[in-house]
């Protein structure tokens, strides 16, 4: 039950935020990679289905989005079972030019770890930098390709936004 109410929680937080964004707001869906180390050469992949929802300013220099990643690719690790939980992110984006761009964010992440019956979880808030390209779509849509380096983890993602 505490699980489920922790879920129902980002959800309605979720819903709740998101007539503050649906003026004139940009949508996008994606998907994205996380390559978290493990040390020793060791890493596991964790994958998530992205959606957000963003503003950009109106001289194309400043954007921002909320988005959720909710869970799609799981990992594992020396019989070790490594799940990613649904997580909340804002970020904020320097356009240097049409096409590329500088981005810095905040991710509350969730892990849940499990091995022959037992299960832990761990959480923790982070901050993320990177870098990305924004290919332009003829129907006013654009495609962008992020680089983001979360602590010890890479970030890949790649989003439409329509």
């Amino acid at each position: 039950f505490g699980r489920n109410q922790k879920t129902m929680k980002k959800l309605m937080i979720f819903i709740l935020s998101m007539p503050l964004f649906l003026s004139a707001a940009d949508f996008g869906v994606g998907y994205s990679n996380f390559d978290i180390d493990l040390g020793d050469g060791d890493s596991v992949s964790l994958g998530a289905i992205a959606l957000t929802v963003g503003k950009t300013t109106e001289d194309g220099k400043f954007s921002g989005e909320f988005g959720i990643m909710v869970p799609a690719q799981d990992d594992k690790f020396d019989g070790i079972d490594v799940e990613l939980k649904t997580a909340p992110y804002i970020r904020g984006m320097y356009h240097i030019n049409e096409n590329f761009f500088l981005s810095a964010g905040w991710m509350k992440l969730e892990a849940e770890v499990s091995y022959g019956g037992y299960r832990d979880s761990g959480s923790d808030t982070e901050g993320a930098i990177g870098i990305g390209v924004a290919i332009p779509l003829n129907n006013d849509g654009e495609i962008r390709l992020i680089y983001e380096n979360v602590d010890d983890a890479d970030l890949v993602s790649v989003k439409y936004n329509f």
